[in-house]
């Protein structure tokens, strides 16, 4: 379970000295890797999941840790190599994993099971106020051919997105990128863009991301939907789902007897 950052420093600054290594072999999200990190404190993080690294990763990033002190990561693709073999050991952590090399979040917190055709979203800027999400589809095997993006059309329609992008571990097929090319343009974010795009892990490697308008990370898209949250007001109370909330069945028994409360006058009736 997630801790309060305040209070995983306190229970390292109590129970250990500048220097000293913070093992958490569990370390999800990273909070208290960000905590030792704050206080002075070598650290070694461990997670089964190669999401939870990369959220970790970020989450150093945007403290500018690498200006400061070398560290490591390990078990994640660094190359093209790296990624084939990620998908021989595992395809569904290859999944994952080629979605964070898009800024992409899985379905459902990439649990296995059926996907709907939505391997992962990138959620990003449709205008000032919209987030809007792009479907993402991720093939590691070489049996992939134009029915994969008319699938993956398909499910934009579905879905109501406009923007797919379609990751692949192999060359697509010159019927794919007539196919993804016949899907068409959208203007976001003020500019006009390919609906469907195609990008190797080569390409993305070579640091060349899918088109899309402003985009959130697993982070930032936290933040900002606890801002939107936050401006959500709540629709008022009916009248109706006033009296349809239960009594209080039982009387409640102690104390003495007081006189009933006289009713106070009021300008507008509450109920109408």
């Amino acid at each position: 379970t997630q801790k309060p950052l305040p209070l995983l420093e306190r229970i390292i600054r109590l129970s250990t000295n500048p220097g000293d290594v913070v093992l958490d072999p569990f370390c999800g999200c990273g909070t208290a890797i960000e905590a030792a990190q704050r206080l002075g404190r070598k650290w070694i993080g461990i997670d089964v999941t190669v999401l939870a690294i990369d959220v970790v990763e970020r989450r150093l990033r945007k403290m500018k840790v690498q200006n400061k002190i070398h560290y490591e990561v390990e078990g994640i693709p660094r190359d093209v190599d790296g990624a084939h073999r990620l998908f021989e050991e595992d395809p569904h952590d290859f999944q994952l994993w080629a979605l964070t090399m898009v800024d992409g979040q899985p379905r459902e917190g990439g649990k296995k099971g059926a996907d709907k055709g939505v391997d992962g979203l990138i959620y990003y800027q449709h205008d000032g106020k919209t987030i809007l999400p792009a479907i993402v589809s991720v093939k590691g095997g070489r049996n992939i051919h134009a029915d994969h993006i008319r699938d993956l059309i398909g499910t934009m329609h579905s879905q109501d997105a406009e923007l797919g992008v379609f990751i692949t571990l192999n060359e697509p097929t010159s019927a794919m990128m007539k196919a993804a090319r016949e899907a068409g343009s959208v203007e976001a974010f003020n500019k006009l863009r390919p609906r469907v795009q195609i990008r190797t892990i080569e390409q993305l490697f070579a640091g060349q991301k899918p088109d899309l308008p402003p985009v959130h990370d697993i982070i930032s898209a936290a933040a900002a939907a606890r801002r939107l949250s936050a401006r959500r007001v709540p629709p008022p109370v009916t009248p109706e789902q006033i009296r349809a909330q239960p009594s209080f069945k039982y009387p409640i028994s102690g104390g003495r007897a007081q006189d009933a409360q006289q009713a106070m006058a009021l300008d507008d009736p509450l109920l109408i």
